[in-house]
């Protein structure tokens, strides 16, 4: 029997970092699993962790939305062995003005 390999969930993998730490991973023998708003990114992603011998699957979530976040999170709980999380939305307001929602 086979070994499953560790599956990395990158929340946000857009440009840049999480494209990066799907690259880095995957070099390092994980699977990734990237989400994002949209499936732009879903090729590039896809190609980087491929290079290295291991699969790629891309989920389009609106982070922001929590009916959204809970409706994919259930059928991957059992297959992400690490989750980064580096999705954001730029708030720039007072601090004393932010909410705990806020976040």
């Amino acid at each position: 029997m086979t070994a499953r390999p560790p599956v990395l969930m990158v929340a946000g993998i857009g440009e840049g970092f999480g494209l990066a730490l799907a690259d880095v991973f995957a070099a390092a023998g994980h699977d990734v699993i990237g989400v994002a708003r949209s499936a732009a990114v879903s090729g590039r992603a896809a190609a980087l962790v491929a290079a290295h011998g291991a699969r790629y699957r891309h989920l389009c979530c609106d982070l922001a939305d929590p009916e959204q976040v809970a409706a994919l999170a259930g059928p991957v709980a059992g297959e992400v062995t690490t989750l980064v999380h580096c999705a954001h939305h730029l708030l720039i307001r007072p601090f004393a003005g932010t909410s705990a929602a806020d976040f």
